[in-house]
C-alpha cells in the first residue's frame, strides 16, 4: 500500500496491529506502532488499547505500564477499555496494590466502571485469594481484605445499575467466600427493594440473604 504511494489510514493500522497481536508478533506489532508514531500519524486510544491487550496478555505488563504513561504525553485520556486491560494485566501479575490504585484512578478522572471491570477485579482478585502467586502471609491477608471490599463494591455498583441477576451470583460468590454484606450494602440493597417490591430478581436475593426480609417488603 505505501509503495504505491498509499498512506494506511487508522482502521488499516488497527486490523494490522490487532492481527499482529493474536497471532503472538507482539515485538513485530510494536514495532509498527512505533514506526506509526514516528512518521506523524496520529495514534488514537484505540491502538494503545490493541498494543496493551497484546502486551499484558503475553505478561509484559512493565512494557504495557511504559506505554500506558505514555498517554498523558500524547494528551490521550484512557477509556474504560484501556483501564480494563491495564487492571486485568496487573491483577494477572500479582500487582494487587496498584491495580487497586488504578481502578481508583479510574474513578477520579470520571472514567465509569463496566461490567468488564467488575469481572476484571474479581477474577483478580480471587486469583488472589487462592494464593495462587502469594509469596507470603501478608500478601495474602491484603487480597483477602480486598477481595471482601470489592465484592461489596462490585454489589453496590451492579445494585445501582439495576444489574440483579449478577447481584445474585456475585452474592453467591461472597457467601462462597465466607464473606458477609457490609452494612452499606445492606442499606441500598432494602432501599432498591422497597423501590423495586415487584422485581423477581430483587426478591430472591433479599430472601437469599434475610428470608426475613418478605416481611419488610410487604410492609409488615
Amino acid at each position: 500500500m505505501q509503495a504505491s504511494g498509499m498512506k494506511p489510514d487508522f482502521h488499516t493500522y488497527c486490523v494490522v496491529l490487532d492481527g499482529l497481536c493474536k497471532t503472538g508478533h507482539v515485538d513485530e506489532a510494536l514495532e509498527l506502532f512505533h514506526a506509526t508514531e514516528a512518521d506523524g500519524t496520529d495514534l488514537h486510544i484505540e491502538m494503545y488499547n490493541i498494543m496493551l491487550d497484546g502486551l499484558c496478555k503475553c505478561r509484559r505488563v512493565d512494557s504495557a505500564r511504559d506505554l500506558f504513561k505514555n498517554l498523558s504525553l500524547k494528551r490521550l485520556d484512557p477509556d474504560v477499555i484501556t483501564y480494563n486491560t491495564m487492571i486485568a494485566g496487573l491483577l494477572s501479575e500479582g500487582l494487587l496494590i496498584e491495580g487497586k490504585e488504578l481502578v481508583e484512578k479510574m474513578e477520579e478522572k470520571g472514567c465509569l466502571a463496566n461490567s468488564v471491570t467488575y469481572n476484571v477485579i474479581l477474577q483478580g482478585l480471587l486469583k488472589g485469594a487462592r494464593g495462587s502467586w502469594m509469596g507470603d502471609k501478608e500478601d495474602l491477608h491484603i487480597s483477602c481484605n480486598m477481595l471482601r471490599r470489592s465484592l461489596g463494591d462490585i454489589l453496590q455498583g451492579l445494585f445501582k445499575g439495576g444489574h440483579y441477576d449478577d447481584g445474585i451470583v456475585y452474592h453467591e460468590e461472597m457467601v462462597h467466600r465466607g464473606f458477609l454484606l457490609d452494612a452499606s450494602t445492606f442499606s441500598i440493597l432494602l432501599d432498591l427493594s422497597a423501590e423495586n417490591q415487584n422485581n423477581p430478581s430483587v426478591l430472591m436475593l433479599m430472601l437469599k440473604i434475610d428470608p426475613d426480609s418478605k416481611k419488610f417488603m410487604d410492609g409488615r
